[in-house]
Parts: structure tokens; sequence; C-alpha cells
């Protein structure tokens, strides 16, 4: 991937998040060439009007640090799927109208069961998660055959709408989310910091939802155990703050270098530095030789943090011990001839006494022949 540099802004972010809160990062990447314009008022559409379903492209003079306002579009509800996804239709016109998915944005719902597929024997019932039901039932309950607008708030590559839904005809209405997190029966989708490298990046002037990982470095994590608690890695929750204390909220710049496997990989500048340096230097984080390839501002400089980090012992190298060659002097420094040259970094000599000793070069890894392992 080409080099990209782009200017970033963070939005608003829950302070009481949990290990999973998200950092919104506005990320200016392209100049949209979208037809609809913005409106300073909030403009109010069918669900299913001529246009309805492009209503939330934006506008291509949208300013960088103004958010467009959602469409609002109106339905009735047909289908409760889950405590988190509706069915809704529109108005029949002279024929069965369409329908369309909204997936409640910012909240998360048990799901429900799921039978195994007849002919796959390995493959298991699964239950209910707890509540799950209960929530359907709240929200088939309340809302079936009844009138509701939404805003979409994005969309994800596969089609999938994710927006808040309100009961009515306006947005004075009951906010269904918010029942359903004073119910019991969903939990917030925190935003922030994902992990101690990880941030949620939200791309403009499209409002595309990414993952951004720091390229070079891996911290440590948190586990999350089968019962579904989360536990922090030693220096897990110190080296999360660390993150958020200097991200959050902040105007930053990111640089994009790679995306191995749909894993964009970068670099976010810090007023005040480089995050990915700064994690290094305080000994919150450890170099990666996979993602090390892609860092774009000199590997050299992570490896002289690192290198600081464990010379002071601090964090994660508390009980760093340096590495020391068990050799006699004698055998640290001699004389010999180069007999034959393996590869590029092996080669075998001969010592004066006769005795042959396969010699690696440290600290390189050159290019093989192919075949060779």
């Amino acid at each position: 991937m080409p080099r990209m540099l782009f200017d970033l802004a963070t939005l608003r972010s829950d302070s009481s998040s949990s290990s999973f809160s998200f950092c919104f990062i506005v990320l200016k990447i392209e100049q949209s060439q979208r037809l609809l314009s913005q409106s300073r008022f909030e403009s109010r559409t069918d669900l299913f009007s001529e246009n309805a379903l492009m209503a939330t492209s934006v506008s291509a003079q949208v300013q960088s640090s103004t958010a467009p306002t959602p469409a609002l579009q109106r339905g009735i509800v047909k289908m409760v799927l889950s405590g988190c996804a509706i069915i809704v239709r529109g108005q029949p016109r002279g024929g069965p109208p369409p329908e369309r998915q909204i997936n409640l944005s910012n909240v998360r719902a048990g799901a429900l069961a799921r039978r195994a597929t007849q002919g796959q024997p390995d493959i298991k019932d699964i239950p209910d998660e707890p509540w799950a039901f209960q929530a359907r039932e709240f929200l088939r309950k309340k809302m079936i055959g009844k009138e509701v607008c939404f805003t979409v708030e994005f969309k994800t590559q596969q089609g999938r709408e994710y927006g808040v839904l309100y009961l009515g005809k306006d947005t004075s209405g009951e906010n269904i989310a918010e029942s359903l997190v004073a119910e019991g029966l969903a939990q917030v989708r925190r935003e922030g910091i994902r992990g101690t490298n990880v941030v949620r990046a939200l791309l403009l002037p499209d409002y595309y939802l990414v993952t951004v990982m720091l390229s070079g470095i891996k911290c440590p994590t948190f586990k999350r155990e089968a019962d579904g608690t989360e536990t922090p890695e030693p220096f897990a929750a110190e080296a999360k703050f660390f993150t958020e204390s200097r991200l959050l909220q902040r105007d930053v710049q990111i640089i994009l270098e790679s995306c191995p496997n749909q894993n964009i990989l970068g670099t976010i500048l810090h007023p005040n530095g480089n995050i990915t340096e700064l994690l290094l230097k305080e000994g919150f984080a450890r170099c990666v030789d996979w993602s090390m390839a892609v860092y774009t501002q000199g590997a050299e400089k992570l490896r002289a943090a690192e290198r600081s980090a464990k010379e002071r012992r601090v964090r994660i190298w508390k009980d760093y011990v340096a590495p020391t060659a068990n050799l006699d002097q004698k055998d640290r420094q001699f004389v010999a001839k180069v007999m034959q040259v393996i590869n590029a970094d092996a080669i075998i000599v001969k010592l004066n006494s006769g005795e042959y000793k396969t010699i690696h070069l440290s600290s390189i890894r050159p290019p093989r022949i192919e075949g060779e392992v």
C-alpha cells in the first residue's frame, strides 16, 4: 500500500468506558463526489421514496470538523429478528412494499439460539445467550405494526445498516436503544481505544469505521475467558490508559502503511511525538518484526526505544536480563580460513588446529535461494 498521510481529529468518547472502549478518530482520506448536498435542517424523507436508500450520502463540501445530519426516514415495523435487529417496511403502493433491516447502533443484545444444520453432525445447537429471548420479546410487544422513524449512521461493506430508531413519527419519540439499555436487556458498545495499540477510526467524508493497528509493536492485551470476562495481561490496563490519555479528543495525524489480510497498519503522530515510540520507550510494548517491515518512520528508532526500556527495566521489562555469550575468551576471537560459503549469512571455517566450525552472521536474514529452508 502506498504511504499516505492524513489529518485526524478525535470525536466524543465515553470516559467511563471499559476495556473495549473505542477511540473515534476523524480521518480525511479522499474528497467525496456524492450528489446529495448538506442541509442545515433535519431532512425527513419517506423510507422507500425514490432516493431514500441513498439518503445517507454526504456532501462533497462538508467540512472535516462538522458531521452532516443523517436523513430521518420512516417506516412500519414488520418483524423483530433479535434484541438489536428489526425489519422495517414501507407503505404499500400498488403491491407489497420493500423491506429493510435496521440494526441498532452502539448497543449489543444477546444472540438467539441457532439449531444445527441437518447433515452436519459436527455442528451442535447453539443456545440462547442470557436475556436474548427477553430482549426480542420486549421489542416485539412494543414495536410490531407501529410506525417508527430512524437515521442510518453507517453501513458495513456487507451492506448491513446500523442506526438509531425512534418509536413514532419524529425524534421526540422513544429511543429504542436507550429503552433496551434501561431495561438491562442490552449492553452499550463502548467507544475509545479498543486495546493498547488498536484504535477505531471514523473516515471522512463518508464516515466509514475502520480499525487501525499500530505498526511495528505488540502491547499487553486483555484476554477474553470462556465465561465472557476479560483478564488483563500484566501492564495491559496501564498501557491502555497511557494511549487513551494521549489520543482521546486530541488532534493527531495518521500514516496508513499497509493492509495485510484486511488489517490496516499505521502510525499515529501526536503533537508531542510518535505514540508508537512512546509506548516502546515507556516499556508498554515490544518490537515485532512482521509489522516493523512496513513502518515508515525508521525501524532503528523503535529498536532504540525498546533498548532504552530494557536497560531501565521498566514495565514489561522489569525482569529483563541481558543475554551473555557463554564462551571462553579464546573462543570469542580467533583466526581461521574460510573453507565454504553456505549462503549469504553462513560460512564454514577451518581453525589452525584443523577443527571446522560453522559461523552464522548475527542479527540479519538475507534472501534465500528457492528450495532452501
